[in-house]
C-alpha cells in the first residue's frame, strides 16, 4: 500500500513518504533506523529524567536554613514589646523579650528549632533561662527577611504576634535614614 497525501498542500518529502509508507504497511526498519529510534528515545528519557531530578522536592539539609541563623530583632509596636533572638547554626540560641517596654527584659535559652523548608514553618523550644521569664511557646512563619511568629503562654491564657527581621537590615536601614535626616538639617542649627 502506498501512501498518498488527500490535497496538494500535504505534500511531503520523499523521506517521509517512505517513512509513511512502511509504516502504514507494517514494514520494519532498517536497523539503522531502529538505532537512531533508540538513541532519540534515551536522549528523551534522559531529559525527562534530569528534569523531574531538578523539580523534585530535596530532604532539607543543613545549608537550606543557614538564613535562620543569625540575630533577628523587632516586635509588635501597638503593643510595645521588642525582641531579640539570636539563633546559632546548630538551631540552639537566646531569646530576649522586653514586655511592656517599661519592664525588664526576659530571658530564655532556644534548645532546638524545628524548621519545615517547603511550609517555611518554624517552631522553637523555648526554656526560661532566670527565674522571673515565664514558660512560652514560639512558632511560625520564616523567611529568608522576616520572621513573623506567634509567641505566648503554654496554657493559652495570652498570645502575641511579632515580625522580626535580621538585626544587619534594620541596622543599614536605621543608618541610611538618619544619614538622610543629617543631610536635611539646616546649615548651623
Amino acid at each position: 500500500m502506498k501512501w498518498e497525501p488527500p490535497n496538494k498542500e500535504m505534500q511531503l518529502t520523499r523521506p517521509v513518504q517512505i517513512a509513511a509508507s512502511q509504516l502504514i504497511s507494517g514494514v520494519r526498519r532498517t536497523s539503522r533506523g531502529v538505532d537512531m529510534v533508540r538513541r532519540a528515545a534515551l536522549v528523551a528519557l534522559a531529559i525527562v529524567a534530569c528534569v523531574l531530578i531538578v523539580a523534585a522536592p530535596k530532604p532539607g539539609r543543613a545549608g537550606d536554613a543557614d538564613y535562620l541563623a543569625n540575630v533577628w530583632v523587632g516586635g509588635s509596636p501597638a503593643i510595645n514589646e521588642f525582641l531579640r533572638l539570636d539563633i546559632r547554626p546548630d538551631g540552639t540560641g537566646s531569646l530576649m523579650i522586653q514586655y511592656r517596654g517599661n519592664q525588664p527584659a526576659r530571658a530564655y535559652r532556644i534548645t532546638a528549632t524545628q524548621l519545615e523548608l517547603e511550609e517555611h514553618r518554624v517552631e522553637f523550644t523555648v526554656e526560661p533561662a532566670e527565674e522571673l521569664a515565664k514558660p512560652i511557646y514560639v512558632k511560625g512563619t520564616a523567611l529568608h527577611e522576616r520572621l513573623s511568629l506567634e509567641f505566648g503562654s503554654p496554657t493559652g491564657e495570652w498570645r502575641q504576634r511579632v515580625d522580626l527581621g535580621p538585626l544587619a537590615i534594620l541596622t543599614a536601614h536605621i543608618e541610611a535614614v538618619s544619614r538622610r535626616a543629617a543631610e536635611m538639617k539646616p546649615a548651623g542649627k
